[in-house]
């Protein structure tokens, strides 16, 4: 699956907020034994710094957040402003895109607008990895035209494969092996098609929650 280095979206100073959900358990157990020297709070909750620098902090039984600053002066005191600063909001928000009844999604929104939402999933006990996002991939990556979920659609063969399919005006969906993961070699255009029929996704999905 295509990530950031091929989808055209530029590199630079980011916080990235992530609500753990399918790992929520994994993650408060390893809170609970971090090394005290890797202990820490988040506004009394208990948490700690993994070895990459990311904030780990556990807000309730089954939710635990993080928060990493990356290309920052101060990555650890940016990512500990932006913990401290987060609240519970009442509201519901959607999954802006599901395979296989997956939630865990990860959304990055760019300061002109632009934003690419990613998860992964699975279909057949293979793992797909989705994104929603608001820029094509860059020209020079060469596919052929094919039909998918009713449209005109592109299937490039690097990555493993990837099927990239315009479901309203300026958006587009891609669908591709998670190559993070063993699977069975490159997807057919006929496989990923097959695939995005399962993807449940929201068009024209709302991030001003971000900001």
């Amino acid at each position: 699956m295509w990530r950031s280095g091929d989808s055209g979206r530029k590199s630079g100073p980011r916080v990235t907020l992530r609500v753990c959900v399918a790992d929520a358990a994994v993650r408060a157990g390893r809170i609970a034994a971090a090394p005290q020297a890797a202990r820490t709070d988040v506004n009394g909750a208990p948490a700690y710094v993994d070895a990459e620098g990311v904030l780990f902090w556990q807000v309730g039984p089954d939710r635990v957040l993080s928060v990493v600053a990356d290309d920052v002066p101060d990555p650890a005191g940016v990512a500990r402003r932006v913990a401290e600063s987060v609240r519970p909001d009442p509201a519901r928000t959607p999954v802006p895109l599901s395979l296989g009844g997956s939630t865990d999604v990860s959304v990055e929104v760019e300061p002109q607008g632009d934003w690419f939402a990613s998860a992964v999933g699975a279909v057949g006990g293979v793992r797909y990895g989705l994104g929603l996002h608001t820029r094509d991939p860059p020209a020079d990556r060469p596919g052929r035209p094919v039909t998918a979920l009713g449209r005109d659609a592109v299937y490039r063969e690097f990555a493993d494969g990837v099927l990239t399919v315009p479901p309203a005006s300026g958006r587009f969906l891609s669908v591709g092996v998670d190559t993070s993961h063993a699977n069975r070699g490159t997807a057919t255009a006929e496989v990923l098609t097959s695939v995005a029929e399962h993807v449940r996704f929201d068009p024209d999905p709302r991030f001003d929650w971000l900001s």
